[in-house]
């Protein structure tokens, strides 16, 4: 499902494609180092660069720096000089993978090293379009700050929305810059670029999300302690959708009862769903039709915020996309340990006190999966799960607060390059 494209093909502005290529190097880089793909002990020092010895030359890092969790950062260009003593800068990912590719002490194959660098050239595309999409975005809320007579962004956050609404708002706008460790970043390799911009939080991306129904007897359920009725659950929580869904199945001579309201992505509704889950379609376990319920991505991609209620809890679901180097489901551990864990931290937090007030968590209060109740194979679920996590919360001390993601404190304002 991966994309073999290896061509830059977007039509951006030279300083974002610039700054795009430089920031994959960057990443690649970091990485080599900090997964032991090259060792640091092998780094020679001089006064103005690094350079690091290969079997067929040597490479040169201009300003690399030491930076925490043992990994290197390099800030200027990098030089490849071969045993000939010819000279060459080295521009792109593609051309540092193959100087690099013999030097690990373990097998790789062809294609997994022409994989590693089609997910690092659909990461580049995705982040020039989404840096042009951010001056679009950054423009526009420039204005309403401006307009709002507010001279900050936080104090227009503040004063302007409600908690909830501002905090998801810096989730989808703090998105950009994504893991600072992965060199594949943005991959989504088996999405259109129409459809990354559809789908991902930092193009402030609205999904449906299709509310089907799975026959009850056939799903594992993980709870906390005070969550055991999943449906009176859900219909506390979205009493519209809850109306909408039971209606649905009702005039359908289904009683409600007997079914788990199951929310599915929309994009993997289609591509993966409808095809992967075809026969327990056709034997009546899976109901797709239903309502869809309208959510914003969160910075994880797959993590929905709904739209309304207000207070409605996040939904965490598998999406069949190849995204960071990994295909993204939700795996039978996450379902039985999610609520567990939650559990066992409230218990923590309740004992201590929340460490003077100061710490809370968003509980992930029920989770569930597809298990076949004849054939019990957890992993059948692994594409057909969902777990609920609560809505934002703070300890009462700091009821006044913004909530704002750790990462969106590193993405520059919109109205200047600061943090």
């Amino acid at each position: 499902m991966r994309s073999k494209q290896n061509d830059i093909f977007v039509n951006g502005t030279l300083l974002e494609k610039t700054f795009s290529i430089n920031n994959a190097l960057k990443r690649l880089v970091r990485c080599l180092f900090a997964e032991g793909l090259l060792d640091p002990s092998r780094l020679i020092f001089t006064s103005d660069q690094v350079c690091y010895p290969l079997k067929q030359g040597q490479l040169f890092f201009e300003h690399l720096q030491i930076a925490p969790a043992d990994t290197f950062i390099h800030y200027g260009q990098i030089i490849w000089r071969d045993n000939r003593g010819q000279k060459n800068n080295i521009t792109d990912h593609n051309k540092l993978i193959d100087l690099i590719k013999d030097e690990p002490d373990f097998r790789y194959t062809t294609e997994g090293i022409e994989g590693l660098k089609a997910d690092i050239t659909n990461s580049i595309n995705n982040d020039i379009r989404a840096r042009q999409y951010r001056q679009k975005w950054n423009a526009t809320l420039s204005q309403k700050i401006t307009l709002s007579g507010e001279t900050t962004f936080t104090g227009y956050l503040r004063h302007h929305m409600s908690p909830s609404d501002a905090a998801i708002l810096l989730d989808q706008w703090g998105s950009l810059e994504g893991h600072p460790y992965y060199p594949t970043w943005k991959c989504r390799s088996n999405l259109s670029p129409e459809s990354v911009e559809l789908l991902s939080p930092e193009f402030d991306a609205i999904v449906p999300v299709r509310i089907a129904a799975l026959r009850a007897d056939m799903a594992y359920i993980e709870t906390m302690p005070d969550k055991k009725n999943y449906q009176g659950w859900f219909a506390e929580q979205f009493p519209v959708l809850w109306q909408e869904w039971k209606q649905q199945l009702n005039h359908k001579k289904y009683d409600e009862k007997e079914w788990l309201p199951l929310p599915v992505h929309s994009w993997h509704l289609t591509a993966c769903v409808q095809q992967h889950y075809a026969d327990d379609i056709a034997s009546g376990i899976l109901i797709l039709e239903g309502p869809d319920l309208q959510t914003r991505p969160s910075m994880s991609f797959r993590t929905m915020r709904p739209l309304t209620p207000e207070n409605a809890p996040f939904i965490k679901l598998p999406v069949a996309i190849w995204m960071t180097s990994e295909m993204r489901s939700l795996q039978a551990k996450s379902i039985h340990m999610g609520p567990r864990i939650s559990q066992l931290i409230k218990e923590i937090l309740h004992n201590e006190d929340g460490f003077n007030q100061s710490v809370s968590i968003l509980e992930e209060q029920i989770a569930f999966h597809y298990r076949h109740k004849e054939r019990q194979d957890d992993a059948e679920g692994k594409y057909l799960s969902v777990v609920f996590r609560q809505a934002y919360s703070a300890p009462k001390c700091y009821e006044n607060c913004l909530p704002i993601t750790v990462a969106t404190l590193l993405t520059s304002l919109p109205q200047n390059n600061n943090p």
